[in-house]
C-alpha cells in the first residue's frame, strides 16, 4: 500500500511506500518555523488547530517523486536551516529535510488530511509551548523521546543502506533546487 501526496494544483506528486506506521513517525509540530513556512507560502490550509503542522518523519528512500520535479523549490528560514521543500506551481509545502544531504531524514507535510490514518496514530507532539491561543485543550509536548529514538534508529539504518542518496530531493548528491533563504523582513512577516 502507498500514500500519495499531491500539491494543491496536482502537478507535483510524491508517493510514500510502503505506507504504514512502522516506517516512520506520525507527529504534530507547533513550532513557529513550520507555521512560518506555511504562512509565507500562503498555505494556511496546511495549518491545523492551534497552529499545528502534521508531519510524517521517515527515510527519504521511502519517498518517490512521481511527477512534477520541475516545480519543486526549496526555501530556508535562515542560512544553514532546514530545507523546506514546496511545489512552486501552487506554493504547497511538501517536506522538510536537513540541509546536510548525508542525513537520511525527511518529514512529509501532511496538512489536515483525514486519510493519514494508514500512517498510524500520532506518537509525538513537539513545541507545544509555541501553540497559538484557541479553543479546546492546550497541547502538551509528548512522545519526544520516542520520536528521537525512532529518528536515531532510522538515521543509522538509513546510513547503512545509503538511503540519503535515494532522496527525491537530491540528484547526484546535491539538492534538486537551490534553497532561497528568507530575508529578515520576510521571516518576521511570516511569523507575525
Amino acid at each position: 500500500m502507498s500514500f500519495d501526496l499531491k500539491c494543491r494544483c496536482g502537478q507535483v506528486h510524491l508517493r510514500l511506500s510502503p505506507a504504514r506506521a512502522g516506517i516512520g513517525s506520525h507527529a504534530l509540530c507547533y513550532c513557529k518555523d513550520c507555521r512560518a513556512v506555511a504562512k509565507h507560502l500562503g498555505a494556511d490550509h496546511m495549518i491545523g488547530p492551534r497552529g499545528r503542522i502534521r508531519v510524517f518523519q521517515t527515510r527519504p528512500d521511502r519517498v518517490t517523486l512521481e511527477a512534477g520535479g520541475e516545480h519543486i523549490a526549496c526555501l530556508q528560514l535562515r542560512e544553514g536551516g532546514m530545507h523546506r521543500w514546496y511545489a512552486a506551481c501552487c506554493n504547497t509545502p511538501l517536506a522538510n529535510s536537513f540541509a546536510k544531504p548525508s542525513l537520511p531524514f525527511v518529514a512529509l507535510v501532511l496538512g489536515e488530511r483525514e486519510d493519514a490514518d494508514c500512517l498510524g496514530p500520532v506518537i509525538g507532539v513537539g513545541n507545544a509551548a509555541s501553540a497559538l491561543p484557541g479553543d479546546g485543550e492546550t497541547p502538551k509536548d509528548r512522545g519526544i523521546r520516542r520520536l528521537i529514538w525512532r529518528f536515531l534508529r532510522r538515521t543509522v539504518s538509513g546510513r547503512m543502506v545509503g538511503a540519503a542518496a535515494r532522496s527525491p530531493f537530491l540528484q547526484g548528491g546535491a539538492p534538486i533546487a537551490e534553497a532561497r533563504v528568507l530575508s529578515d523582513a520576510e521571516r518576521r512577516l511570516a511569523r507575525g
